[in-house]
């Protein structure tokens, strides 16, 4: 179960969670018109009780970055970066190490 908690502070929104993990997060995200956002996650450390996942979490800070470029027609070009420092982390323990992930997409609305 999530209890979740957002404040807006103009066009920041920021979320406080904490989970059946008694793991806390903390992010942020600022949004504009054309769906553009910088955010920002924070996950304090905490030990895993998944049954094939035993261990130790380390805590771990993480920025998201998303661009969007209008053409003509509409046509937009949609570049993200999550992971945009390329801060390595585990989701849970002895599974493969994350890092960046960039992505692009063209959207057609017609």
């Amino acid at each position: 179960m999530h209890n979740t908690k957002c404040f807006y502070i103009g066009l920041l929104c920021l979320f406080f969670t904490s989970n059946i993990f008694s793991q806390t997060t903390i992010q942020g995200k600022i949004l504009d018109e054309q769906g553009e956002s910088l955010s920002y996650q924070w996950d304090q450390a905490y030990t895993s009780n998944v049954a094939n996942f035993p261990g130790e979490i380390d805590a771990k800070s993480l920025f998201d970055l998303t661009l969007g470029f209008k053409f003509t027609l509409g046509l937009k070009l949609e570049l993200a970066a999550t992971n945009l420092f390329n801060n390595e982390f585990r989701a849970l323990p002895g599974l493969p190490k994350i890092g960046r992930t960039a992505t692009a997409r063209l959207l057609f609305d017609f």
